[in-house]
Formats: C-alpha cells, sequence, structure tokens
C-alpha cells in the first residue's frame, strides 16, 4: 500500500509542476491565481509525499476491500462533478454536485439546502460580477 501512496503522491506532484511551467506562459493577469492554487496543491502535494516516504513499512490499518470501496466512491463523485459541469456549466454543476454531496453526507435539510446557495452566491458573485470573468456555461446551455 506503502508503494502505491508513494507513486500517486509523486505522479499528483510532477502534474502540479508541470501545470505551474504551463501556466507561466499565460498572460500576467490570467496566471496570477492558477500560480497560486498550483503552488499551493504542489506544497501539499511534496508534504504527503515526504511524509509517505518517511512512513517506516507500516502496516495500513484499513482492509484493501475498503480501500478499494473509497477509491471508487471518489472516483464516482469526481466523475459526476466532471459531467455536471460539463454539461450544465460552473454555477449550475457545482450547486448541483454540492447538494448531492452534503444531503448524502449529512442528515439534514437545512445544510443540503445552506451550502450550495452559498457556494452558487460565491462563485456566481466572486467570479462574474467582481472578477467579470464568465464561467463555463456548459454544453446545454451554449
Amino acid at each position: 500500500m506503502r508503494e502505491k501512496n508513494l507513486l500517486f503522491c509523486l505522479v499528483v506532484f510532477l502534474c502540479m509542476a508541470a501545470a505551474f511551467v504551463a501556466t507561466l506562459s499565460y498572460p500576467p493577469d490570467a496566471r496570477f491565481f492558477p500560480i497560486i492554487v498550483i503552488s499551493l496543491c504542489g506544497v501539499v502535494a511534496l508534504w504527503e509525499l515526504v511524509k509517505t516516504y518517511r512512513q517506516k513499512g507500516e502496516k495500513s490499518s484499513e482492509t484493501d476491500k475498503g480501500y478499494r470501496r473509497r477509491f471508487i466512491l471518489t472516483a464516482a463523485w469526481t466523475v459526476g462533478f466532471v459531467l455536471a459541469i460539463g454539461l450544465l456549466g460552473f454555477n449550475i454543476g457545482l450547486t448541483l454536485i454540492t447538494f448531492a454531496y452534503v444531503k448524502t453526507h449529512e442528515k439534514g435539510w437545512r445544510w443540503a439546502v445552506i451550502m450550495p446557495i452559498i457556494t452558487f452566491v460565491m462563485s456566481y458573485v466572486g467570479f462574474e460580477i467582481l472578477l467579470q470573468t464568465p464561467l463555463y456555461e456548459g454544453l446545454l446551455f451554449l
């Protein structure tokens, strides 16, 4: 399990490094935010890589079956998120995925309604109004 984690952390770190280099070719105004996000992700990936490397062959407390189940669930949420944004656009897709995630992981309707509203307001006001940056509208609304 340790070798798989090391390989995964290394791949994520290398992807962040490649994305950082690719972002340097963007115009100065367009590269500021991506460089910040990619740098933070790269630091976290490097930290996890070092932490995983330092582990002394410890056995994981999780069973292999539990690990696979968590991996499949995470992959399904990621694929659903990408499909929702691709089909419905960023604002609507992000709002729906936030609702679905909170509803399946929390107990009440209150947070399942409040969190998507907050997410929508933050993304719409932050990007479209304050930054005047149009977000992807999705294949269904083009």
